[in-house]
């Protein structure tokens, strides 16, 4: 979805190209904002990119689960 020139980015699915990024901008927002999640940063540190990554592929995007985010 694109949004109006007001508005200059998109919001997408995550692609599995795309998580290695996102993974770390998940890392860096739970030890900015521990309060804002669910998952402690020590937990999700522990995962390696390979682990999350299949964590990202078999819970967040596989039935009806879909992760987005926004891209400008």
């Amino acid at each position: 979805m694109i949004w109006p020139d007001t508005h200059p980015f998109s919001v997408d699915r995550i692609t599995l190209d795309q998580f290695p990024a996102c993974w770390a901008l998940r890392l860096r927002a739970l030890r900015d904002h521990p309060d804002a999640f669910g998952q402690p940063a020590e937990e999700a540190e522990k995962l390696s990119l390979a682990e999350a990554m299949e964590q990202f592929r078999t819970r967040w995007d596989s039935g009806d689960n879909r992760a987005f985010a926004a891209f400008a």
